[in-house]
């Protein structure tokens, strides 16, 4: 009998931490990086939306707090000559302390609205009022990368953020990293908060890659060819999990995964 009364009382809980979560959120972000080279600065920006969902009911404490869904592309800086520079949207596995783009908002622009007694949703509600903008340190980064040619994903090379003059040239580094909020998304009157209007930055950052990687929008099998015997091809005795040339490490959300 107290047994049975016991697993009630667990299901009761579980029932009413389901119904007292907070809703989720969204907004929109700008990354924008800007890079020093001896023929002058060059800035590539993307915009995303990140979806920010909570486990914060009576047994939040069991599960994640935080989770997030992301909308959005690799941020794209024209190096002229010299190539492309991508910031993925997932970290760089081998460097320390990189994280994904949407691992950016917590730590550095929600950070100074969240004090003891403010939650986390009332923390990101705050942050999309004010829309901060934000520097972010080099060693934070998701990962970067670059291809000798951009038609071949087995040409991919992951970049140390404070070391591009290895990979692009003497005179090349970047100069700032700048994360802003932009508001929320927009919505249709009375929407959920999946029922979206599309963006035409979002639609615009996505087009912009797909145009310098190409090959990104090809089914998954096909890459796996194009990569078959480099260091990328997951059956190469130097492939590390995290550095293969996978779809949603670049493009997020917006029907190209794959």
């Amino acid at each position: 009998m107290l047994r049975r009364s016991f697993l009630a009382g667990v299901v009761t809980l579980a029932l009413a931490g389901c119904a007292k979560e907070s809703p989720p959120r969204a907004l929109l972000y700008r990354l924008t990086i800007t890079v020093d080279t001896p023929e002058g600065q060059k800035v590539g920006s993307s915009v995303a939306r990140l979806w920010i969902g909570f486990g914060d009911g009576p047994l939040g404490g069991m599960g994640a707090a935080i989770f997030f869904n992301l909308k959005g592309a690799a941020t794209v800086v024209d190096l002229g000559p010299r190539g492309y520079l991508l910031c993925l949207l997932w970290r760089d596995e081998l460097r320390r302390g990189s994280t994904g783009q949407e691992g950016l908002l917590v730590p550095f622009a929600a950070r100074p609205y969240r004090d003891r007694n403010m939650k986390m949703p009332q923390a990101i509600d705050a942050v999309v009022e004010a829309r901060p903008k934000v520097s972010i340190p080099l060693k934070s980064l998701p990962a970067l990368v670059r291809f000798r040619d951009p038609s071949q994903p087995s040409t991919a090379e992951w970049i140390d953020p404070a070391n591009l003059d290895a990979v692009f040239g003497p005179g090349v580094a970047i100069a700032r990293v700048d994360y802003e909020i932009l508001g929320k998304p927009p919505m249709k009157p009375g929407a959920k908060l999946t029922d979206e209007i599309e963006v035409p930055e979002i639609t615009a950052s996505v087009a912009r890659l797909q145009a310098v990687i190409p090959w990104i929008r090809l089914p998954k099998e096909k890459i796996a060819e194009m990569v078959k015997g480099s260091d990328l091809d997951p059956y190469s005795k130097n492939f590390y999990p995290g550095r293969g040339v996978i779809a949603r490490y670049y493009i997020s959300g917006v029907g190209d995964e794959h």
